[in-house]
């Protein structure tokens, strides 16, 4: 047996690895990587403006939220707090996004700083980074999960 057999082993995993990480895109200029900008801001005006029916259309029927402490909740749970939350929003801006497309699927990250009031008129600021997980179903880029925290300011 000559050394072909394992250098094949060897070689086609590494080309396999290179052809996934290649089709990774970040490319601000890559129609779906737009596509997923622009849903990402529809994420970010929903819940801005607490719009239950926008945030409805851009979670999947299986979206999971993990919050910072752990928590988990579907996306029923979720519309159903917003509603209830009396706090406000006076702005959450989003920021520093990294948006990578792997096929139907997406990664992306950003940065959001939140200013508001608690449900007893209590200043909040929070800033934080937020990671969603998308998949595209029928055409169009549905919300799948997400995950914040908030950043921990060094003093």
């Amino acid at each position: 047996m000559n050394g072909r057999p394992i250098i094949i082993f060897l070689v086609v995993p590494v080309i396999a690895l290179r052809t996934l990480v290649a089709g990774a895109t970040g490319d601000p200029t890559d129609p779906a990587v737009a596509e997923v900008k622009a849903r990402e801001d529809d994420y970010t005006r929903g819940a801005r403006n607490k719009d239950v029916k926008l945030l409805d259309a851009v979670f999947a029927e299986s979206f999971i939220d993990t919050s910072e402490t752990g928590m988990l909740i579907n996306k029923q749970q979720y519309l159903k707090m917003l509603k209830a939350d009396r706090s406000t929003i006076d702005s959450l801006v989003t920021d520093e996004f990294k948006i990578f497309v792997y096929g139907d699927a997406a990664v992306a990250s950003s940065r959001f700083v939140l200013k508001g009031k608690d449900e007893n008129g209590k200043p909040i600021e929070e800033i934080g980074r937020a990671t969603d997980f998308w998949i595209k179903q029928n055409g169009k880029w549905m919300c799948v999960a997400a995950h914040s925290s908030p950043i921990k300011l060094e003093r």
